[in-house]
């Protein structure tokens, strides 16, 4: 407290705002967390918060900004500690507002190129295949405007609806989307199944459906076109459209950018594994209507081994036989 009030007083100006940014990790399974361990991690959120909120208390402030995490609101594994610090500084908003007093706290996801992840690649590797949406500093700089804006405790407080709860403009979350659709089994972002965000969640799912219907509107032109004849079964372009329309396909569940989009590359190349391939296999039968195994998507070995899969099932399909059929098939069978 004494070195707080120290900066205080060394300040050449009146302090018109506050943003509290401290942390201190020591992440460890709750077990194993000693007791030096919670407190160095408490100590700075908690204890630090009450001594700028008692040394300012005779201060009039425009903002009272406290960085809390993501961690607070959803938890996360090996953080019992610092999650329960920054629910504290959740909290502490309702606090001083009761006191008629400005705050406001943020919960940040992870942050890429600034803060305590900057230094740390090999958390970076680890956080992004899940599907978690790094931050960037303009989100923060943006967050923070935010924060200054609704930090008083007048008018911030308003209903969701004319029928459910209010919401508290001066409390919020950065960071909460995902890289990964919401129904990718290779997301594993912690929080995409709470039902607290299952509104964002339906929104963010309505928008990659559009998405994923507009990518395969190349695939139904195609099933339409051989409906319509099955003799292009037998023309090698056929191939190449199959290729092409399984290989956007493949990109978007990857979120791998289009203009990379070769259809050779071999499936491993791109990320393939056994959960894609279960995407895969359930693509094949809602778009197509036919079945598909697992190791058959596996062995294909490349792109366009999967659009000469899809040009067989459609021969057999249809009862497509001769010329064009044999030749796409000993083709496959060179890859």
């Amino acid at each position: 407290m004494a070195d707080v009030e120290k900066a205080i007083d060394a300040s050449p100006t009146p302090i018109a705002g506050v943003l509290q940014m401290s942390m201190v990790l020591r992440d460890s399974a709750l077990l194993q967390t000693s007791y030096d361990d919670w407190r160095d991690v408490q100590a700075c959120k908690v204890k630090g918060t009450w001594n700028l909120h008692n040394a300012l208390s005779g201060g009039k402030l425009d903002f009272f900004i406290l960085l809390a995490s993501l961690a607070g609101a959803v938890g996360h594994p090996g953080q019992a500690n610092y999650a329960s610090a920054n629910s504290f500084l959740d909290s502490f908003v309702q606090y001083r507002h009761g006191l008629g007093l400005p705050c406001s706290a943020i919960d940040l996801g992870g942050m890429e190129g600034i803060g305590c992840l900057s230094d740390k690649p090999v958390k970076l590797l680890v956080y992004r295949p899940s599907g978690l949406n790094m931050l960037q500093e303009q989100q923060l700089m943006d967050a923070i405007e935010l924060g200054i804006r609704y930090s008083l405790p007048a008018d911030n407080m308003r209903p969701t609806s004319s029928h459910s709860a209010f919401t508290n403009m001066s409390h919020f979350a950065v960071g909460m989307n995902s890289t990964k659709p919401i129904s990718d089994p290779m997301n594993r972002v912690i929080f995409k199944g709470d039902p607290r965000i299952s509104v964002y969640n339906n929104i963010v799912f309505a928008d990659q459906k559009n998405v994923s219907e507009s990518k395969e509107e190349g695939v139904r032109e195609l099933l339409r076109e051989v409906e319509a004849n099955p003799e292009l079964l037998r023309e090698p372009d056929t191939v190449n459209r199959a290729s092409w329309e399984i290989g956007r396909t493949l990109f978007g569940f990857l979120l791998l950018p289009e203009e990379n989009l070769d259809v050779s590359m071999s499936l491993t190349s791109i990320g393939v594994d056994s959960l894609v391939s279960i995407e895969i296999r359930n693509w094949w039968r809602r778009t197509l209507g036919m079945d598909i195994m697992v190791l058959e998507v596996l062995s294909d070995g490349t792109i366009e081994g999967l659009g000469k899969l899809i040009v067989l099932s459609l021969q057999k399909k249809y009862g497509i036989e001769g010329e064009g059929g044999d030749d796409t098939k000993e083709s496959e069978s060179a890859n």
